[in-house]
């Protein structure tokens, strides 16, 4: 979000009242809202809730990526920003259902 004083406003007020983690989730939650009007990869919402920490959220997010048939996807497999999401059924879910290697 470059220029973008709306997302960078969203992140430094959650980083304020949560922290890092509070910050990304706030600005996850702007990317939605804005998703409503125009497109916002779902994937890239996954991004973001995966550094906030947020594994529910960030899966959620993957397995609509899935379905819109992201390019992006097959990368979730040796991509070290879902290095925390390894131990998680539903993410090794995904990775079977791309043909991928699982988490062992």
């Amino acid at each position: 979000m470059h220029d973008d004083s709306e997302a960078e406003q969203t992140f430094l007020q959650g980083y304020e009242e949560g922290g890092y983690s509070e910050a990304l989730t706030r600005v996850a939650e702007l990317m939605i809202e804005r998703s409503k009007t125009r497109y916002i990869t779902p994937w890239r919402i996954a991004t973001v809730y995966t550094r906030a920490g947020r594994n529910k959220e960030a899966i959620g997010y993957l397995e609509k990526a899935f379905e819109a048939h992201d390019a992006n996807m097959p990368a979730i497999a040796v991509d070290p920003i879902f290095g925390n999401l390894r131990d998680e059924p539903r993410f090794n879910e995904l990775l079977r259902k791309m043909n991928l290697p699982q988490a062992k």
